[in-house]
């Protein structure tokens, strides 16, 4: 590696080392956000469950991933029913992108005025942020069902029996890889939430941002296109074939979708940030 490649792999891991200390560690108090939804998210379902199985009915971790991050049908007006948002769903996944949410476009005004006049080093600067956008909506999912599931145990409702009802009202067996593929989903899903939501930051400010990616949840739970990211994030859209019969919405769509939201995030937002006047 010359020094110049060294030279260079220095500054972006420096740019991220900062990044996990002042977007992480010092905004620690933000993910707790994640946690207490996660916490109400638990006994609501619990509560739900409860009165349509009966209070001694126990769930396998599967069952909270499946039930949290369920979503609803799109609405379908030949039905004749209002359209009821799933608050529950929109609760979780939002709440898993707010800690990113000001954290980049506040460190760049700071950058803007110490940084980039010495280090011209924009472009490194914006890759940190999209891997740490990844991070922040990683680590405040994992905590969020992680209290799901410590909730559900701390009310003796979690069990590592193989029986499971929610999969298996779609037909499903319930297994480790059903679970592992509804897991990465939801996760990859959410993660690309990340990504466009820092990018909107800086197009349109923090709080267009978080007005868009609602708009985008709602939009994904009233429609069923494999073009809204926000439907991936739905187990209860992976196995309805009714729903897959007309607008699949497929792990290997998601993987492509994924693929080049983040070519686009990436390269535009090195477009954006080169032209924009920070001094």
């Amino acid at each position: 590696m010359t020094s110049l490649a060294k030279k260079k792999n220095h500054f972006f891991l420096s740019y991220f080392q900062y990044d996990l200390k002042a977007g992480l560690i010092k905004r620690f108090s933000l993910y707790l956000l994640p946690i207490f939804v996660g916490a109400a998210a638990c006994l609501l379902l619990l509560e739900d469950i409860e009165i349509r199985e009966g209070k001694d009915c126990t769930l396998t971790w599967i069952d909270l991933l499946f039930g949290a991050y369920r979503g609803c049908d799109p609405y379908d007006p030949l039905k004749g029913v209002p359209f009821s948002p799933p608050f529950l769903w929109i609760s979780c996944v939002f709440f898993c992108l707010i800690p990113v949410l000001q954290y980049p476009y506040s460190d760049y005004v700071l950058s803007g005025k110490n940084i980039f006049p010495r280090t011209k080093s924009r472009k490194k600067w914006w890759f940190s942020k999209c891997l740490f956008s990844i991070f922040s909506v990683t680590v405040s999912f994992l905590l969020q069902f992680g209290t799901i599931c410590a909730v559900a145990g701390i009310r003796g409702k979690l069990t590592q029996n193989t029986s499971s009802f929610f999969p298996a009202h779609y037909g499903l067996q319930n297994s480790g890889a059903l679970g592992a593929k509804m897991f990465f989903e939801i996760w990859f899903a959410i993660a690309g939430l990340g990504l466009l939501q820092t990018l909107l930051t800086f197009i349109f400010k923090p709080p267009i941002a978080c007005l868009a990616v609602l708009t985008f949840l709602l939009a994904g739970a009233f429609f069923q296109n494999p073009f809204l990211l926000s439907c991936y994030a739905m187990t209860g859209r992976y196995f309805n074939s009714s729903l897959l019969a007309y607008q699949p919405v497929t792990a290997a769509g998601m993987v492509v979708l994924l693929v080049l939201l983040t070519v686009l995030v990436t390269l535009y937002g090195v477009i954006v940030l080169e032209r924009k006047d920070i001094l």
